[in-house]
């Protein structure tokens, strides 16, 4: 838990600037989920200005790795994927009684991103398959907390996509007490 704080702060010192009631719950909820913040993409702190407190807080946020990786511990979900599809690719996906998916990338020059699908295959054998256009994923986008004109959007748009992708598969997958707990934690300080 020290380690994951002291680790934390030394990656971004702008966690610094934050109440540290903040910064120990932030760290209390990565360790309470077991998710460790930092470059393997499981969870973030990061530091958001809170208009309503007039103070830095910090802002617990599972990645899109750390929603797969609690998938996977509800012991239901043998694999999951979350893919981009681009204007290049060969794309067919069709919901029905016994869903079909068929995506095909050419080896060089695929373009933009056009439409975004995550599988999850289940231990019993069924899948639940989730596809969302860039015009979805652009609504949910603009909910989001985050700046709109600079820092994960603007650097990682392909790995946010995948993100908000896979918490929109949320309502369909397996449910576990953890799962609970990480979508009440995921995001949820500042406002303003």
């Amino acid at each position: 838990f020290t380690r994951i704080c002291l680790t934390a702060v030394r990656a971004n010192p702008a966690l610094e600037q934050c109440t540290l009631g903040s910064l120990l719950g932030a760290t209390m909820q990565s360790a309470q989920l077991g998710l460790e913040p930092g470059v393997l993409g499981a969870a973030y702190l990061l530091p958001r200005w809170n208009t309503k407190k007039g103070c830095h807080e910090v802002q617990f946020i599972i990645g899109y790795q750390g929603y797969i990786d609690l998938f996977y511990r509800s012991g239901q979900v043998t694999s999951i994927v979350a893919r981009e599809v681009c204007e290049g690719d060969e794309y067919e996906c069709v919901f029905g009684i016994a869903d079909t998916l068929r995506h095909k990338k050419p080896r060089k020059d695929r373009g933009a991103p056009e439409v975004y699908y995550a599988l999850a295959r289940l231990l019993n054998g069924d899948h639940i398959l989730h596809e969302m256009t860039l015009d979805e994923i652009a609504e949910r986008r603009a909910r989001s907390t985050a700046p709109l004109d600079s820092g994960p959007w603007v650097t990682d748009e392909v790995a946010m996509s995948r993100k908000t992708l896979i918490r929109a598969m949320v309502p369909y997958m397996p449910k576990s007490p953890l799962l609970g707990d990480a979508l009440a934690a995921d995001e949820s300080v500042p406002t303003g």
